[in-house]
C-alpha cells in the first residue's frame, strides 16, 4: 500500500507541463499516445519473436 487517498490522472499536456523541467529536449511519450519514434511490429507474438528478427 502506498497510502493514498485519491487516484487523478493528468492529460498529456499535463504531463509535458509537468515533466518539461526535467527533460526540456523532450522525452517519449509512445507508451500513452500510440504514436511510436519507432515502427512497432504488431504480428510479434511476443518479444522473443522481436529479438529473433532484429
Amino acid at each position: 500500500m502506498i497510502g493514498a487517498d485519491s487516484l487523478n490522472y493528468l492529460s498529456l499536456d499535463g504531463l509535458y507541463a509537468a515533466m518539461a523541467p526535467l527533460a526540456p529536449e523532450g522525452f517519449c511519450v509512445a507508451c500513452f499516445n500510440g504514436n511510436y519514434p519507432i515502427p512497432v511490429q504488431e504480428d510479434a507474438a511476443d518479444v522473443g519473436d522481436i529479438k529473433a528478427k532484429l
